[in-house]
C-alpha cells in the first residue's frame, strides 16, 4: 500500500495494489486505527436517575454502573454532586466514591442549619485497574437525628479510561 492519510498515517491501497491483496490491506488499516486510538480515552457520564432523598446515618446509593474492561486501565472519576438542604439541620453530609466495594474518593459538607440551601461538591478519584468486571457507586449519607437533604439529578459521574 502506497497511501496514507497525512494526520494519522493511515494506510490505504492506491489505484495499483492488486485486489487478491485487500485482505493484508484491510489488515493494516485495522491495526493502524487500533494503534492509533488506543491512547484515547474511554469517555462516559452517568446521572441519577432521579433525585436520591439521602436518608440519615445509612449510604443511599446515587449513581451506580458496571462496566468490563479488557485489559489495564487508568480510570479517574470526576464527581459533582448538589446538595438540596430542605429541613434546618446541620448534619454533616458525605459523599464517597467506591470502585469494587473500595472507597476511592470523598467529600465532607458541613451545612450551617438553615433551610433551602443548596451545595454543589466536586470530588474525584484515579486508580489503576485490572482487566475483568467493574462497578462504580456514589454514596451518599446525612448524619444527624433529623432533618432531610436530597441529592439532585443534575449531579453526574465522569468517568475517562485510558487502556494501558
Amino acid at each position: 500500500m502506497a497511501g496514507t492519510t497525512p494526520k494519522y498515517a493511515l494506510p490505504y491501497p492506491t489505484g495499483t495494489d492488486r485486489v487478491m491483496d485487500g485482505d493484508n490491506a484491510m489488515q493494516a488499516l485495522a491495526e493502524a486505527i487500533e494503534g492509533t486510538i488506543a491512547g484515547l480515552p474511554i469517555i462516559d457520564l452517568r446521572r441519577p436517575a432521579a433525585n436520591v432523598n439521602l436518608p440519615l446515618n445509612v449510604d443511599a446509593v446515587a449513581i451506580t454502573y458496571a462496566y468490563t474492561s479488557t485489559r489495564p486501565e487508568l480510570t479517574v472519576f470526576a464527581y459533582a454532586l448538589q446538595i438540596n438542604i430542605s429541613v434546618s439541620d446541620s448534619g454533616a453530609i458525605t459523599a464517597t466514591l467506591f470502585l469494587d466495594n473500595v472507597a476511592i474518593g470523598n467529600a465532607l459538607i458541613r451545612p450551617p442549619a438553615s433551610t433551602g440551601r443548596y451545595y454543589l461538591v466536586n470530588f474525584g478519584g484515579g486508580v489503576e485497574v485490572a482487566a475483568g468486571a467493574h462497578t462504580v457507586e456514589v454514596r451518599v449519607q446525612k448524619a444527624g437525628s433529623s432533618g432531610t437533604a436530597q441529592a439532585e439529578i443534575a449531579s453526574g459521574l465522569l468517568t475517562l479510561r485510558w487502556p494501558r
